[in-house]
């Protein structure tokens, strides 16, 4: 029987913010949620649509920044 891998990239609360906002909100997931003392680390799960979505918003976000 095959076994299904899931690959999870590390991102930031504004990517999280951002990729819900454009309805990608099944994909991500945080650690540490219930533990208030403790920071909150973000993650989403690799698909391709979600990926390219968060490489355009990255992308925009570096140009932004350095102009």
């Amino acid at each position: 029987m095959k076994e299904k891998v899931i690959i999870l990239i590390k991102i930031t609360q504004d990517e999280a913010d951002h990729m819900r906002s454009k309805q990608f909100d099944g994909l991500i997931h945080i650690s540490s949620a219930t533990h208030k003392g403790r920071a909150k680390r973000y993650y989403m799960t690799e698909d391709k649509k979600g990926l390219r979505v968060l490489k355009d918003y990255r992308e925009k976000r570096v140009t932004t920044t350095y102009k």
